[in-house]
């Protein structure tokens, strides 16, 4: 059987992690705090010196500093579908 849980015991302790967005995957790794899946990937990789990623450092800052404003296509589908 599962162990029981009460909600209460994560929304108390949810709010307390000093995160921006605590709704969001989180990753927290020493004095790092980062929200947003795709963010915490890109930590991962930078952390671990993947091959090529100084090459592509300076596309990735641009694709970074875009990535925020442009909308998901799953998120843009489901915002927008007219099923008429």
């Amino acid at each position: 059987t599962a162990p029981d849980y009460d909600r209460s015991q994560w929304l108390n302790e949810k709010f307390k992690l000093g995160l921006d967005f605590p709704n969001l995957p989180y990753l927290i790794d020493g004095t790092h705090k980062i929200t947003q899946s795709n963010a915490i990937l890109r930590y991962i990789a930078r952390k671990h010196n993947l091959p090529d990623y100084e090459k592509q450092k300076p596309e990735l800052l641009k694709r970074d500093k875009t990535s925020r404003f442009l909308p998901r296509p799953l998120f843009a589908k489901m915002a927008f579908w007219n099923p008429e």
